[in-house]
């Protein structure tokens, strides 16, 4: 008799912690908020976060810097910055933007930047041991692939431009 009313305390403590495990997944909680993931990403590109959207899985951040405008995906889940994409290049103060027609614009680089040079730039970025690197061209655009280990299973993705050397994208993977 006593054992089972041991067994049946057991299951129903196994069911407790079932069912709340099963709520608190169905209900969406979040380890880090918003406003974490904004300090964070602040703290860290040094730009302003224009637009937080909280998706099921993800938050998608619109963030601009000096270099151009960039859309991240952070996980809800831990926090960490799963993709960034650059969707603009960076523009000049309207201060000291030149107007009229006898501006000069700096001419563009034609020639692609070397297969160090884009690693520097990747590294700079991602701090980290080079797994990988291939050269691609897509489109008509040229750009080098980086794939960086960061240890713990981590690995970036360092997408950089090969004629300007810009960082196109950056891609995270556990």
């Amino acid at each position: 008799m006593n054992k089972k009313i041991g067994l049946i305390v057991i299951a129903c403590i196994v069911t407790a912690v079932i069912v709340w495990q099963g709520w608190s997944l169905w209900a969406g909680q979040s380890t880090v908020t918003a406003d974490q993931v904004r300090e964070q990403v602040q703290a860290q590109y040094s730009g302003d976060v224009v637009d937080i959207v909280e998706g099921d899985e993800r938050f998608f951040i619109s963030l601009q810097i000096e270099t151009g405008d960039y859309e991240l995906e952070v996980s809800k889940e831990s926090g960490e910055i799963i993709r960034m994409t650059r969707v603009s290049e960076g523009t000049q103060d309207p201060k000291t933007e030149p107007s009229g027609e006898d501006s000069s614009e700096e001419p563009q680089p034609t020639e692609p930047i070397t297969e160090q040079e884009a690693l520097s730039i990747a590294l700079a970025e991602v701090d980290g041991q080079v797994d990988d690197v291939d050269y691609e061209s897509e489109d008509g655009e040229a750009f080098f692939l980086i794939e960086i280990e960061r240890g713990e299973d981590r690995e970036a993705t360092v997408q950089v431009h090969a004629i300007t050397g810009e960082i196109l994208s950056i891609t995270w993977d556990d």
